[in-house]
Formats: C-alpha cells, sequence, structure tokens
C-alpha cells in the first residue's frame, strides 16, 4: 500500500470514532503536489461538515489546508 493510502487509512480510522479534537503532525510528508492538495481538500472537507477541532502540524506552509485560521510559530 502506498504512503498516501496508508495515511488515508489512518486518517479514516482516527475519524471513526468522532474526535472532539484531530492532531495531524506532517500528515503530507512524501506527498507530491498533487497528493498534497488532494489531502488539503480532504481536511478542508472534513472540518466544514463538523465541529471537530483540528490541529495541523508542519513545517512548510504551502502545505496547510484553507481551513487554518489560527498559526502558532516556533521558531
Amino acid at each position: 500500500m502506498s504512503a498516501s493510502h496508508q495515511r488515508l487509512c489512518l486518517l479514516a480510522r482516527a475519524l471513526v470514532k468522532a474526535p472532539y479534537l484531530l492532531m495531524l503532525d506532517e500528515p503530507c510528508k512524501g506527498f507530491d503536489r498533487d497528493q498534497q492538495a488532494n489531502f488539503r481538500s480532504l481536511v478542508d472537507q472534513i472540518a466544514a461538515i463538523s465541529d471537530m477541532g483540528i490541529v495541523y502540524v508542519t513545517h512548510y506552509e504551502e502545505t496547510l489546508p484553507n481551513t487554518v485560521t489560527k498559526r502558532l510559530v516556533l521558531r
């Protein structure tokens, strides 16, 4: 199974329990640009239909989903 499919399965597994908070740590690491765009779109869709909090950790601002409204930058 490819890395992108593995991560999607892990995301689905996490969502099954309908958590109050979803923490994603570098979820797009190793993805190509299309896979990153698809994953960001999926996170945006999840955020649009749920009231769950999402913490999205990344080193690359361009991989942030559009639904991110607050940022904490550590230097």
